[in-house]
């Protein structure tokens, strides 16, 4: 995944639906910079660890992300 965005900033950001409060903080920052600086070529990928499958969805769409947020 990361070979798809050479030459571009990349920002990577592990997560987990239980990381509180890190992770409660750090998703609307993710978000708000993502959708600021994704059109100048800046890539937000979140990836979501030690987590269910349910728990991390629900955790994307409570937050609303749009950045792509692949599992491990």
């Amino acid at each position: 995944m990361l070979a798809a965005h050479r030459g571009k900033v990349v920002v990577l950001n592990f997560w987990a639906s239980w990381c509180y409060p890190g992770c409660y903080e750090e998703a609307p920052v993710l978000e708000k910079n993502w959708r600021a600086y994704r059109d100048r070529g800046v890539v937000v990928l979140g990836v979501a660890i030690q987590d269910r499958r349910e728990a991390a969805e629900k955790f994307v769409r409570d937050f609303g992300l749009t950045f792509p947020t692949p599992r491990t």
